[in-house]
Formats: structure tokens, C-alpha cells, sequence
């Protein structure tokens, strides 16, 4: 599904990427390279909402995860909500 997804998206099927997101996360919840590259693919469509729910969602399933703190801090970054970036980022860096 994220092969799926990451295909959606370099055809420029941004709804159908998302959607094959959904269904990975839904398919496969404790799979997180899988997570984080959802993450990134959502933050890549464009999809500010979405990459920052999933986002959030992982971070709290992975909360030692440097990578999906990463991509949740850019994704808040890109939404405009720069505390919230400072902060993800920030505790990225020191549970590193």
C-alpha cells in the first residue's frame, strides 16, 4: 500500500495516494518505517491536515521515534504552527 501510495503520487494522484495511506496505517498500525513514510508521502502531497494527524498519531505510538518527530516537526512547520514545530523538533533532539 505505501509502494501504492508513493506510485499515486509521482503520477500526480494525490487523493489516491492518501487514501492508500489510510488503508496502510489501517492495515498495518505497528509497522513504523511504514508510519513514517506515510508521514512523509502525505507531507508531500500537500496534505498539511492529514500528515499532521497521522503525524501526531505515531509520534504518540513512537514517542522515541527521531524520524516521525522529524517529519511531525516539518509537517507543523509547513502548517504555519511554529511552536508546536520548535517543540516536536526540539524534543527530537533530546530523546536522541
Amino acid at each position: 500500500m505505501i509502494r501504492n501510495g508513493k506510485a499515486a503520487l509521482d503520477s500526480g494522484n494525490f487523493a489516491r495516494a492518501v487514501c492508500e495511506f489510510q488503508q496502510a496505517w489501517q492495515f498495518a498500525p505497528e509497522n513504523v518505517e511504514g508510519q513514517s513514510r506515510a508521514v512523509a508521502h502525505y507531507l508531500q502531497a500537500g496534505d498539511l491536515n492529514g500528515a499532521v494527524q497521522l503525524g501526531t498519531k505515531a509520534v504518540q505510538h513512537w514517542p522515541n521515534d527521531s524520524q516521525l518527530q522529524h517529519w511531525l516537526g516539518l509537517d507543523y512547520f509547513k502548517s504555519g504552527r511554529n511552536t508546536e514545530a520548535l517543540q516536536t523538533l526540539n524534543s527530537k533532539w533530546l530523546s536522541s
